[in-house]
């Protein structure tokens, strides 16, 4: 008796909750471990906007070169499955940063 092993296709790496200064680069990762994942799967969503990501293998990681305020908010990176991960991205404005003397 031959028995297959069968993997679940699954989100393998997930975006996180980041902090970050304006004009700060920031990167955001999503993996996928679903068959022929080639990073072409993911898709990333900022509201109803969809992104586009650089894709490497499995994975397709959100880059954005110099933040602004204007890029905060919640992101989605779905393999293009029900499997959906979220995060926040929270951005600190140069008054703010001025004021904290960051």
């Amino acid at each position: 008796m031959v028995i297959d092993s069968v993997r679940e296709a699954a989100l393998t790496e997930t975006p996180r909750n980041t902090v970050a200064l304006a004009g700060d680069k920031v990167v955001l990762h999503c993996s996928t471990n679903a068959q022929g994942g080639d990073g072409k799967r993911i898709q990333w969503l900022f509201g109803t906007q969809r992104l586009n990501c650089r894709p490497k293998r499995e994975q397709c990681n959100l880059i954005i070169d110099s933040v602004r305020t204007s890029d905060a908010g919640a992101y989605e990176c779905s393999d293009g499955s029900l499997r959906v991960a979220q995060s926040s991205l929270i951005v600190i404005g140069n008054h703010i940063r001025n004021l904290l003397n960051l």
